[in-house]
Formats: structure tokens, C-alpha cells, sequence
């Protein structure tokens, strides 16, 4: 069974989760956390992101992981691909 943690603002931490007043979100790392885990630069970290060889979001002009997907990186799974964006722009 996974341990749960409780912080003092009434959010609960169990298995890569916190729960927030009954709401599962999962948990998020910078590249900066990841680099420290991997021993690496941060920059080496946002170079994977950007290949496409790590899975993350991006949120403004940073990067946040997945706990999950990082520790799917760390088993050797290869992140899915998602299908290519389009523009909504239109051509002139």
C-alpha cells in the first residue's frame, strides 16, 4: 500500500498523486528536478524535451514532467507520439 503524507493546507500525497479536497492531480517536475535525478544539465534535460525523447508540457515558456512519465523514461518506455499540431493561421 502506497504511504500518504499530509501537509498542514489539507492535501494528501499518495502514489505520485495530490489529492486537494477529494482532487487527484498528478504531480509535475521542473527540468531542473530531472536533471538532478539523471545528474545532467537542466539544458541536456530541455534538449530531450524538445527531441521528443522525454515527455513533458509545456506551461508558458517552461517544461513541467509527469512523475509518471518520467518514470517511464527511467524504464526504457518510449513516449507515444502525439499527432503534429496544426496552425490555425491562414495562408496569404
Amino acid at each position: 500500500m502506497g504511504s500518504i503524507q499530509r501537509t498542514q493546507d489539507r492535501t494528501f500525497r499518495t502514489l505520485g498523486f495530490v489529492y486537494n479536497h477529494g482532487v487527484a492531480y498528478p504531480e509535475f517536475l521542473k527540468p531542473k528536478e530531472v536533471a538532478e535525478v539523471l545528474r545532467c544539465d537542466p539544458r541536456t534535460v530541455i534538449r530531450m524535451l524538445d527531441a521528443g525523447r522525454l515527455r513533458g508540457i509545456r506551461v508558458g515558456s517552461s517544461w513541467r514532467i509527469a512523475k509518471e512519465d518520467f518514470e517511464a523514461f527511467l524504464n526504457g518506455e518510449q513516449p507515444q507520439k502525439k499527432p503534429a499540431a496544426t496552425s490555425r493561421r491562414r495562408k496569404a
